[in-house]
């Protein structure tokens, strides 16, 4: 059935998302799918939220709802996991993330999602909003501002908007215990077909019949039938019997102590889950406890923040016993070759009250931060995330994304040593600048630094990291003066080091200024530092940056042997993404005396080991430089589409562009075949994906 206006020509669809897969069916819920489904199609529903308390099944239901609206949607479906965030900030940057959207500095997330979305239509299913209730007031700003956009929210409080509809979720269909139906019936009541179909799953050999129809309707009454509590129970049927499940939980149950201001089916819940956890060993305990810290992690993480000297192998047995018992779920993801656990939200709430109750919550957490804190220093040695091993690092980086980030919220607001938050940010500032993640390196190092204000080294160099993103995405106030303190510090320390590599940054602020004398001086005084220190890498980039400030001064000498002697260092020592920053300036250079043959010879060079190491913002420029070249040589038509390209991978990733001569090159564009065509050709530039733009560029170099 379609419920929406025909699609807008001009708006690209969106690419397939893909919705979790359910391994089990939903039983139970036909009346809900159908009734939310009917819901979403009116056009006037645009803001649905699923209520209820934990367990009643809200996130399988709004997946099962999706799948069944998926193909009624033509942009597609996005399920958005929101457990792990909880700032008002960072709401719509994990929908920006959700939808492989770039980080983009000239927007904020609304407006890039409004840009993005425009008139698509799609359905977004955000789960686990209820800690993100009080900032609800974003979505309603979204779903004005994208007019065929649909949200289906899964919260535990609906979120009091203008215009939500509210679909409460109650618990499955129970007998009555104390008039029970017969036999034959038992299969009406949702709450025992659940039962069932998870017992038969635990033991093939469990069956309905006169003895255990009883005792399975108690069991399910007892739990109020919330979905999660029926599955735990039905689980146990793997090592007890109907009778010993309805005996031990009813115990469990009678002996609860969990706060009044509960909800009475929230206390039924809890129940369930003391007895699951009552049933564990002591051991058994403590790892899932333990485990509760993570967000996806793995056996080997695990192994060394619970710290109980068990091996990895060890710990991936005893995570498959528990997840046996529905306490966790495991899986491995594509093009990873270990697998990964993840608590359901309850249970991980559940998991670290033990730890608290224990009294040793504080300790495991600065376990679990340092875990990833040394783990991001041991895999970001200078020989891994500047030569050959890069790209391996960052991928092993992406991976535990969703860990870092949490190790690195509990440092900043939990640690007791408050080191462990600057040295988390100093380990990922080379990941945050490759991915061109150049926003969320400046929110989290001021978080970082807001929380540790120590005059250490360490605190100057996480300032002097930060100015730069700061300078990147246009703050160029706030990064003057994180730069000035960083440099107060390294001055007090005495840190000759510091010094030069912050006198650096300064050159390259004024050069972003466009004052090329002035940052030519810094840089200059950047490298008699380094020359003294006999520090090769910070000689070779003092020098590469000269050659810029030369170049733009028209010094084209000077700049060459300022590049040359830079790109000498840097092959001696194998830094590849450095070596292209050298061969991108003298291919300019090159340019600007006319040789243009040697200019494309030595851009080639420079593109080949950019692509190969993936970093964005730099291939960027090259390609920029590639364009420029080709508009002087007369290659116009591929020149504009180039430009366009190399300016839309620029704003993708939040980058203000430095470059003063690109109106120059545009008006030479222009000059040849018209503002319009120009204008034209950019735009083509512009939709081309990474593939197409090297293609592009290598089809013409050849």
């Amino acid at each position: 059935m379609a419920f929406w206006p025909p699609p807008s020509t001009a708006v690209s669809a969106l690419r397939s998302l893909a919705l979790p897969a359910l391994l089990t069916p939903t039983i139970g819920r036909e009346a809900e799918i159908a009734a939310v489904s009917a819901l979403l199609r009116q056009p006037t529903v645009r803001l649905l939220t699923l209520t209820g308390p934990p367990g009643t099944g809200k996130t399988r239901l709004s997946i099962e709802i999706a799948h069944a609206l998926a193909p009624e949607f033509a942009n597609g479906v996005c399920f958005v996991p929101l457990a792990a965030v909880r700032d008002d900030d960072c709401l719509l940057p994990a929908l920006v993330q959700a939808l492989n959207l770039p980080e983009d500095k000239a927007q904020n997330a609304l407006d890039q999602l409004a840009n993005y979305l425009g008139q698509q239509q799609i359905l977004l299913v955000l789960d686990n909003f209820e800690q993100l209730v009080p900032f609800a007031h974003h979505l309603t700003e979204l779903l004005g501002r994208v007019p065929h956009l649909k949200l289906l929210i899964s919260s535990r409080e609906w979120l009091n908007c203008y215009g939500e509809y509210e679909f409460p979720v109650s618990p499955l269909a129970l007998p009555n215990i104390k008039a029970l139906p017969p036999l034959e019936k038992m299969g009406d009541y949702s709450a025992v077909t659940l039962f069932l179909g998870r017992a038969r799953i635990a033991n093939p050999n469990f069956v309905l019949d006169e003895t255990t129809s009883p005792i399975v309707a108690h069991i399910c009454t007892q739990l109020d039938g919330l979905p999660l509590a029926i599955e735990m129970a039905a689980a146990r049927l793997r090592r007890a019997t109907a009778a010993q499940i309805q005996a031990q939980l009813h115990q469990r149950l009678a002996h609860l102590s969990g706060p009044r201001d509960f909800s009475p089916r929230q206390q039924t819940l809890r129940g369930a889950i003391d007895w699951s956890y009552e049933l564990l060993s002591e051991e058994e305990q403590s790892l899932f406890a333990h485990a509760a810290l993570f967000l996806r992690g793995t056996a080997e993480a695990l192994a060394q923040v619970w710290g109980k000297g068990r091996t990895s192998a060890e710990v991936e047995m005893m995570l498959y016993t528990l997840a046996d018992k529905s306490l966790l779920q495991i899986n491995t993801a594509e093009g990873e070759n270990q697998p990964r656990f993840r608590l359901l939200h309850i249970m991980r709430e559940y998991g670290l009250e033990q730890l608290q109750k224990q009294g040793v919550l504080a300790t495991a957490q600065e376990r679990y931060i340092t875990y990833y804190t040394s783990w991001l220093e041991s895999i970001t040695t200078p020989d891994q995330v500047k030569g050959e091993k890069q790209r391996a690092t960052f991928a092993a980086i992406d991976a535990e994304n969703d860990d870092w980030q949490e190790a690195l919220y509990w440092a900043s607001t939990t640690a007791a040593d408050q080191s462990l938050c600057l040295r988390l940010c100093d380990t990922l500032h080379l990941y945050w600048e490759a991915r061109g993640q150049y926003r969320e390196a400046s929110r989290l190092s001021l978080l970082a630094l807001a929380h540790s204000p120590s005059p250490t080294s360490l605190r100057a160099k996480v300032l002097s990291q930060v100015s730069f993103s700061l300078r990147i995405i246009g703050r160029t106030e706030q990064a003057l003066s994180t730069l000035q303190e960083s440099i107060t510090i390294y001055e007090q320390l005495g840190d000759k080091q510091g010094l030069a590599t912050n006198l650096h940054h300064l050159g390259q602020h004024y050069g972003m200024l466009f004052d090329y004398a002035q940052a030519a001086d810094y840089f200059r005084r950047a490298l008699i530092i380094y020359r003294q220190l006999a520090h090769p890498e910070g000689i070779a980039l003092a020098l590469g940056s000269i050659g810029l400030a030369n170049l733009r001064l028209g010094q084209y000498e000077a700049a060459e042997a300022a590049y040359t002697e830079s790109l000498e260092i840097r092959e001696e020592l194998r830094l590849e993404a450095s070596m292209a920053h050298s061969l991108t300036g003298l291919a300019q250079v090159a340019q600007a005396r006319g040789d243009y043959a040697q200019a494309e010879s030595l851009l080639h060079r420079a593109l080949h080991l950019r692509h190969r190491l993936g970093h964005r913002r730099h291939l960027a420029n090259t390609l920029d430089a590639l364009s420029q070249l080709w508009l002087n040589q007369g290659r116009i038509e591929a020149g504009l589409q180039l430009m366009g390209a190399v300016y839309a991978m620029l704003d993708e990733i939040g980058v203000m562009s430095s470059d003063p001569d690109r109106q120059r090159y545009l008006a030479l564009g222009e000059a040849a075949v018209g503002p319009a065509r120009a204008a034209q050709l950019q735009e083509e530039g512009a939709t081309l994906t990474l593939d197409e733009v090297l293609a592009l560029a290598t089809a013409v170099l050849a």
